[in-house]
């Protein structure tokens, strides 16, 4: 994850991420400095009711359900919906 995290700095990419994915990953087994570091490099992006919503219907499109997919749909239905790639 480090070398895509300081792939994506140095092309410029802008690595976006919610709230619950940094409750998921982690644990007390993190070191303070790399996860600072991280944290650095990664947009934090508020999941709202509305992108929540959309990233059911894409789960649903899909025919899929689970929390497994729900990261990655709520980011693509925020993506979708961001001022950024309009």
């Amino acid at each position: 994850m480090v070398a895509r995290l300081r792939d994506a700095d140095r092309t410029g990419i802008r690595v976006v991420t919610t709230s619950m994915t940094l409750v998921e990953a982690y644990h007390k087994h993190v070191k303070k400095a790399a996860w600072k570091w991280t944290l650095s490099r990664i947009a934090v992006e508020p999941v709202t009711q509305e992108i929540a919503g959309e990233a059911i219907g894409l789960l649903e499109g899909a025919g899929l359900h689970g929390h497994k997919y729900a990261i990655a749909a709520a980011l693509a239905a925020w993506r979708c919906g961001s001022p950024e790639t309009s």
